[in-house]
């Protein structure tokens, strides 16, 4: 099923549209008429008035600008959650995905299933043999865009050197065009591109090892 399909995401839409439906039979011509009302007398500078009109009208002034909140609300946490790459920090995915980044710094590549997410360092296997996020593999650029695709229910992160981000982002795009090919076959996982590459993931904390990929 599509990312933009799945259950939460159609329950979050309907939620929204819900609110919208509400909002445009109940509150809509006070709304207008209210906006028409305000706007003139703002444009007039006669904000005196104004304000009159929004204490004659407390209750639905506050319930519109609820409804109001309470849609946009939705509409940025739909959008959030319908994208399937993901351009984050280091930090912010670190706190995101904590739980996760456990299982592997305990268990190691191999525990990147059951971790439900996959790291891919796309450095050159020296910068990796220097130091390397625990639990990750490498793959260098030029491999990873022949090599790499999208696991089932496996989350891919990307991340070069904070410098190389671009080289990352050519490879996190190149596995996302490969999902509309994917999606029928299981249920593939979101790609997160880190902007602030390794640099940044070891300065959030993750586990830094040293040594060459095996």
């Amino acid at each position: 099923m599509s990312a933009l399909l799945s259950g939460e995401n159609l329950l979050l839409l309907f939620a929204a549209l819900l609110v919208a439906t509400i909002f445009a039979s109940v509150l809509l011509p006070f709304a207008l008429k209210f906006a028409k009302s305000a706007s003139a007398k703002i444009f007039s500078h006669n904000f005196g008035k104004s304000l009159k009109t929004i204490r004659r009208h407390p209750a639905q002034t506050i319930i519109l600008s609820l409804l109001l909140v309470t849609m946009v609300a939705f509409a940025y946490y739909y959008y959030l959650t319908s994208q399937s790459l993901i351009v984050t920090s280091a930090v912010n995915f670190s706190r995101e995905k904590a739980t996760n980044l456990k299982i592997l710094e305990s268990k190691g590549l191999a525990g990147f299933e059951e971790a439900g997410i996959y790291l891919l360092d796309v450095r050159s296997r020296e910068d990796y043999a220097k130091g390397h996020i625990r639990g990750s593999e490498s793959k260098p650029a030029d491999r990873a865009l022949k090599e790499v695709g999208l696991g089932n229910k496996v989350d891919l992160v990307v991340y070069s050197s904070a410098e190389n981000f671009v080289q990352a982002k050519g490879v996190a795009q190149a596995v996302e065009r490969q999902r509309e090919s994917t999606e029928e076959q299981y249920e593939p996982g979101k790609v997160y591109l880190i902007r602030d590459g390794y640099e940044g993931l070891k300065k959030a904390g993750l586990l830094v090892e040293v040594g060459e990929w095996d």
